[in-house]
């Protein structure tokens, strides 16, 4: 792990994808100006993001500083974006751009008047897929074969598994359980909606929140497409067709697989146990089971006896 002086080794852990990149080699020179620099503003509050970065140096041919706010590079990099990702993927990470230009518009020196306008994408209709629990149990017996393929296939189960977010599962270890509960209670403190989350520890996770995994943690798009390979490895390939970037679309489901499969595979698994979403949006950390319907649960449970009596019953 290459590491910056200055940085303590969790944060060391938590930047490596940036560090390996030469974003931080300036840090040790005078680590209060970096940090205020858009550079590293930007990557202190986003450090899976740095795709975002990657492509903006591309737009204006060195790495970006707060003068590089202008609206013309902006349009060129919301460009350059929409060709490389869906457009509610742009909507995310635009939307994370635009925070950080609003917050600090009074103070740095940005020649922008129309971001708001010009970095925008419109949402589509998208579908997504999940695993169901054989596929979960797959990657559960999947002997990683490099430090980041064990990095990645933990925490996708810890997602999986308790519905945490990529950026709690990290933190997630024994020490967050409690023992004397039946079942254990896993208890951690959701840095996204800033309370506590209570979820039951599944059977199978204890081996998992033991493991020691000394991997930094890698950009989203390394994570991804390192957790496309295990699935794809795992012989998680059942054909699926789903609608995305405007049209259907059919292959193999270990291609659609990203980090947020797993809270989506938590929400739908527990929903075909006939687990009430309002109990699920609690496990999540959701602020409403209507966050947990209408945007993890995938499919339908199936129909009850109740129900098939009445379709089936002639009036």
């Amino acid at each position: 792990m290459k590491e910056i002086k200055s940085l303590s080794f969790e944060e060391n852990k938590r930047y490596q994808a940036a560090i390996v990149k030469g974003y931080f080699d300036t840090y040790d020179d005078d680590p209060r100006a970096w940090r205020r620099s858009f550079l590293g503003t930007f990557i202190w509050k986003h450090p899976t993001r740095i795709p975002t970065i990657d492509i903006f140096t591309e737009v204006v041919g060195h790495l970006p500083t707060w003068a590089d706010i202008t609206d013309q590079n902006l349009r060129e990099l919301q460009e350059a974006m929409a060709k490389r990702y869906c457009a509610n993927t742009c909507k995310n990470r635009f939307a994370e751009l635009k925070a950080i230009i609003n917050e600090y518009a009074d103070e740095q020196p940005m020649a922008t008047q129309k971001f708001k306008r010009i970095l925008v994408a419109k949402s589509e209709p998208s579908q997504a897929v999940y695993l169901n629990t054989h596929e979960i149990a797959k990657i559960l017996d999947y002997p990683p074969l490099t430090d980041i393929e064990q990095y990645v296939r933990r925490i996708f189960l810890i997602e999986a598994l308790t519905g945490a977010r990529n950026c709690d599962s990290v933190r997630l270890t024994l020490e967050n359980v409690d023992f004397e509960k039946e079942p254990p209670l896993i208890t951690y403190f959701s840095q996204k909606v800033r309370k506590n989350v209570h979820v039951p520890m599944h059977a199978s996770l204890h081996a998992i929140l033991a493991e020691k995994v000394e991997c930094p943690a890698p950009c989203l798009d390394t994570f991804n497409s390192t957790l496309r390979t295990i699935c794809h490895r795992c012989g998680i390939n059942e054909r699926v067709t789903i609608f995305r970037r405007g049209k259907e679309t059919t292959d193999e489901k270990w291609r659609y697989v990203s980090s947020h499969t797993g809270r989506r595979s938590f929400a739908t698994n527990l929903f075909m146990q006939g687990v009430d979403p309002y109990e699920i949006s609690e496990y999540m950390g959701h602020s409403s089971p209507q966050i947990t319907i209408q945007r993890y649960i995938i499919g339908h449970k199936n129909t009850s006896d109740a129900a098939i009596r009445f379709f089936t019953k002639e009036l």
